[in-house]
């Protein structure tokens, strides 16, 4: 057979698979993560407390304690968020608090998790969140990621984070709604 024909064929299966309301194959329904990572370096100051000082590599500390840094998370609409990891240099007694906040525009907001490193590792490392099965709606919600520093020193930087998460999305036009 033909390659181009069969690729038509096997196709035309797939549709036809599809239309009969077959349960699409694992790898079609996003089984594997998808990853968003975001540099410590790419927060920004949520209110007026002092910048962050650069360290190295993305990572940053505080000059001095003060309100969260910020970053405005957007990931694909109908995403299912799974995780969140935080980066971090820590060779402090003092730990970073790391948050996922989700805003409705309307003076509402939750957050959907928080969590600390625990000051049990010296030196680089990462701590995960609790599993999470967050659904990504960009028309009724924002979401942010922040993180609170326990002190201002060189001794507690933060390096990033990583969002694992699921997006079925396999094509987009952008002409969808």
């Amino acid at each position: 057979m033909n390659p181009r024909h069969f690729c038509v064929h096997l196709a035309a299966a797939f549709v036809a698979l599809l239309l009969a309301g077959a349960a699409l194959p694992a790898a079609a329904q996003g089984s594997a993560f998808t990853y968003f990572n975001v540099a410590g370096s790419s927060f920004v100051p949520r209110g007026t407390a002092p910048a962050m000082v650069y360290q190295t590599a993305g990572c940053v500390s505080r000059a001095s304690v003060g309100d969260y840094i910020v970053y405005p998370l957007q990931l694909p609409d109908g995403s299912q968020i799974k995780y969140v990891r935080a980066y971090y240099r820590d060779t402090s007694a003092v730990d970073l608090t790391i948050a996922m906040t989700r805003y409705d525009g309307i003076g509402g907001f939750v957050d959907e998790t928080v969590f600390d490193n625990t000051g049990s590792t010296t030196g680089f490392g990462s701590t995960l969140s609790p599993e999470l099965n967050v659904i990504v709606d960009n028309l009724n919600q924002s979401r942010q990621l922040l993180v609170n520093f326990g002190e201002a020193s060189a001794a507690l930087q933060f390096c990033g984070i990583r969002i694992a998460y699921f997006s079925d999305v396999l094509f987009r036009n952008g002409f969808e709604n």
